[in-house]
């Protein structure tokens, strides 16, 4: 058994891991929020909501871990429609 020892430039490396991030990225098939359902709608982090409902961010989390505020997760991004939040509290 022979050892082979290889040499690449730094370029052809950082190339190489380039494709390898693009590929995975592309396999995940990550939602955008532009192809989603919610497209046409304002979507507001959770400090914007916060501010628009004239509460905290703690208390903000708060409803949204006991379900009294709707929301969306993509990927470990919490979002929320101003639209559907709206409609929630309106009733």
């Amino acid at each position: 058994m022979s050892n082979l020892l290889y040499s690449h430039k730094e370029e052809d490396l950082l190339n190489a891991v380039r494709i390898i991030v693009t590929e995975v990225i592309d396999e995940l098939k990550i939602p955008s929020i532009n192809n989603s359902a919610h497209a046409n709608e304002e979507l507001m982090t959770q400090k914007e909501c916060a501010k628009f409902l004239g509460v905290t961010v703690g208390t903000l989390i708060i409803w949204r871990k006991k379900g009294k505020v709707p929301f969306l997760k993509l990927g470990r991004t919490i979002l929320y429609s101003k639209t559907q939040i709206l409609k929630h509290f309106d009733k």
